[in-house]
Order: C-alpha cells, then sequence, then structure tokens
C-alpha cells in the first residue's frame, strides 16, 4: 500500500469515526515539494502531515516530498496507526507566524457574482493559483495567472494595495482556498475566493471545448 491512499483513508477516519477537527493552519505542510502534485491528495496529505501522523521523506538534496508513490513498510504502518489512535503519541507541526483567527477566513464567492464584479468600473483582480500550463489552456475572461506555490513564496507580488479586491480560483476549490487564506496573513483585506467546483469544472471544460472547437475551424 503507498502513502498516498494511506493518507487518504486515515484522514477519512479522522473525520467521520473520530470527527476530530480539521487542522487551520496548513502552512507547515508548504515545505513538502511535491505537495501539489496531486490536488486531490493534497487536503488529506495537509491534514495528516500537520497533524504529525505521517512524516516527509527527505531526498539526497535536502529537499523535503510527501512521496506518496513509495510503499510503505510495516513498521510506519504501525506508527501510523498508533498515532491516529492514539493522539498522545504525535507532534503536531505548528508555525508560529500564523494566526488564523485574527486574520478570519477569506469569502466564498459564486461563478454568477465573479461575472457581476468582472463588469464593474473598479473590477477585482481576478486570479487563476493553477499552473502556468492549465492556464494556457484555458481560464476565466481578465484572470491573470499567479500558481499557489508563488503566492505562497511571496504574497506580497500580487498588489501593493492591500484594499484591492482579489479574487481566486483554481479548478476544484482547494488551492484557492489555500492562496486566499495566505494573502489574509499577508495583510490583504478584501480576499475572496471561487469555491464553486461543480460549476468552475463545467465552466472550464466548455471553455476549452468551445476554443479547440474554433481552433479546427479556422
Amino acid at each position: 500500500m503507498t502513502r498516498k491512499s494511506i493518507v487518504g483513508l486515515v484522514h477519512e477516519f479522522l473525520r467521520s469515526e473520530l470527527q476530530e477537527p480539521e487542522e487551520i493552519d496548513s502552512s507547515p505542510a508548504y515545505v513538502l515539494q511535491d505537495l501539489f502534485d496531486c490536488r486531490v491528495c493534497a487536503g488529506h496529505i495537509i491534514q495528516i502531515y500537520v497533524k504529525g501522523i505521517m512524516d516527509e521523506v527527505v531526498l539526497p538534496d535536502g529537499r523535503l516530498i510527501f512521496n506518496g508513490e513509495k510503499e510503505v513498510s510495516k513498521e510506519e504502518l504501525s506508527d501510523i496507526i498508533t498515532k491516529t489512535c492514539f493522539p498522545e503519541f504525535r507532534t503536531p507541526r505548528r508555525t508560529e507566524k500564523k494566526n488564523y483567527s485574527s486574520a478570519g477566513e477569506p469569502e466564498e464567492i459564486s461563478l454568477e457574482q465573479v461575472k457581476q464584479l468582472m463588469k464593474e468600473e473598479k473590477r477585482p483582480l481576478l486570479v487563476d493559483v493553477r499552473t502556468e500550463r492549465e492556464y494556457a489552456e484555458g481560464s476565466l475572461p481578465g484572470a491573470v495567472n499567479l500558481p499557489l506555490l508563488s503566492i505562497i513564496k511571496n504574497p506580497f507580488v500580487l498588489s501593493e494595495n492591500r484594499d484591492k479586491t482579489i479574487v481566486l480560483f483554481c479548478k476544484e476549490g482547494y488551492q484557492s482556498k489555500t492562496a486566499a487564506r495566505c494573502l489574509l496573513e499577508a495583510g490583504y483585506k478584501k480576499v475572496a475566493y471561487l469555491q464553486e467546483q461543480g460549476k468552475m469544472v463545467e465552466y472550464l471544460s466548455g471553455f476549452l471545448t468551445e476554443r479547440k472547437t474554433k481552433a479546427q475551424e479556422g
């Protein structure tokens, strides 16, 4: 069994069976260089890593990764089970500088609200936090691209005006919410993220299909 398959099972067990609350501060997991290689797994990895249930893998060059494809040994599996069931054996990872209670939670916004805001004179800064490759394939009209990892490394690159309205989006919602939290912590005051995953996927799929059709006709 791989680390990627276990992390999802453990996270679901904590939520459904033990009803353990989620970790709000996900920043300790940002040291993992492969964190967003699997966007479906990222949320699970963040929770289990920050809670101190599973550890990172250290590469020869010193970089830290989760390495989801790595097979779990019997010893590691035993350790995971123990830490899952008995929190006193964990060493949670914390970042002192983060304080989400004071910064607040980012606002959720609908796709229809975004469309209306983009028609106004003082339009918000619409940011696609997906990869450059995904952005190049198609995005929302008027959006600029700044991948999540770039925002994590330097959230101040977006705008000198901390009062400017910023709306972030990705394809499934998780990366945009993470980016929104980073911006709030950096001092931006008007931050929202598009959370309608199904509509976003449907919109982008339709946009890409229409774009390919026009390209073929041309």
